[in-house]
């Protein structure tokens, strides 16, 4: 080989290593797009309850019954989720319209789909401040007949979906808007609905084992932390439910270290763990890749909490979604940065 050839040789060798410090460089300063890095990892029989089963944590979806009569998102139920919550079908506002007078075609239409693809159901929630009738919220209501009818409304739900629930919501929201359960207070408005449901686990299990049980709440106080926290220790409850509807525009990472704290706190008092209502709200599709770290982040932390935390639940399919929140997939049903971020998160 001549002098000129080991020259040549040299040359190229030093632009092919250039060339990879180069291109390492700009992938390493480059910000991670989430939708362009992964697009091809998680095909196959990669889902995102395949992915969250590995970590003994069961995925799913808040929904209505039409989510299921519709194509793209049942496709999306069919392939991804193993627990779907009735987001409004079975609160008082559709499951009592007129005092008295129950309907459950709502909710009895998402428990027959569910099951018929073998996926789990939780009941969200039976009692709620908001979206309750106009009879009721109209109305004007001695204390003691304000008790019964929460009372006799709850029992009355905990008896019909004996049997198809894996868990419920006996109450939802106690510190925040009141609604016609102001007279009551928190203390007697919670006990009231979690004794309606107690008297089916001691009379006979809505499904064996029984329907856990849960305290359902955003928490913006400690004084609601401390309240849950003693429902768990006097065992009204299995379970806290933490609902995470959070958004770009504000201080999310102060949130998620909060709820951080308060993870280990429900460790401590022996208790189950939800992630109810997980949602990111985003102004426009420009905060997209923001939304996809906070999906992922919140991922993250239930891993963390894997020995506790038993679901992780998207409050909702497709856009639109409550508040605007904004999901895992968009209205065609194609996969979002956010989705390939919990994937991520999850490997």
């Amino acid at each position: 080989m001549t002098n000129n050839n080991r020259k040549d040789i040299a040359v190229a060798a030093a632009l092919v290593v250039a060339t990879a410090v180069m291109a390492g460089a700009l992938y390493l300063t480059t910000p991670k797009v989430y939708k362009v890095h992964f697009p091809l990892i998680y095909g196959g029989h990669k889902t995102l309850q395949s992915e969250f089963s590995k970590h003994g944590i069961r995925f799913g979806f808040a929904v209505g019954a039409g989510s299921f009569r519709n194509e793209t998102t049942y496709t999306i139920i069919k392939n991804h989720a193993a627990i779907v919550g009735t987001e409004c079908a079975t609160k008082m506002e559709y499951t009592q319209p007129m005092r008295g007078m129950f309907d459950f075609t709502e909710a009895d239409d998402i428990v027959d789909y569910a099951e018929e693809l073998g996926i789990d159901v939780y009941g969200h929630s039976f009692s709620w401040s908001l979206q309750n009738p106009d009879w009721l919220d109209n109305g004007t209501f001695t204390y003691s007949e304000l008790e019964y009818i929460l009372f006799n409304h709850v029992n009355t739900l905990s008896h019909h979906f004996e049997g198809h629930l894996v868990g419920m919501d006996a109450a939802n929201e106690g510190f925040l808007s009141c609604g016609p359960w102001c007279p009551l207070g928190t203390n007697t408005y919670v006990n009231t609905s979690l004794a309606a449901t107690q008297l089916m686990h001691s009379n006979g299990p809505l499904r064996k084992p029984a329907a856990a049980l849960f305290y359902n709440s955003i928490f913006p106080t400690r004084a609601e932390e401390e309240f849950a926290l003693a429902l768990l220790d006097t065992g009204s409850i299995d379970g806290i439910g933490l609902q995470l509807h959070l958004a770009t525009t504000t201080d999310w990472k102060r949130k998620l270290d909060s709820t951080d704290a308060f993870l280990s706190r429900i460790r401590a008092h022996s208790g189950i763990v939800r992630f109810s209502e997980v949602g990111v709200h985003q102004q426009n599709d420009s905060e997209s890749e923001l939304q996809a770290l906070i999906f992922a982040q919140v991922t993250k932390l239930a891993i963390k909490h894997q020995d506790i935390v038993i679901d992780y639940v998207v409050w909702g399919i497709i856009p639109p979604m409550w508040r605007g929140d904004t999901g895992l997939f968009d209205r065609e049903g194609n996969p979002k940065s956010s989705y390939y971020s919990v994937m991520e998160a999850l490997k």
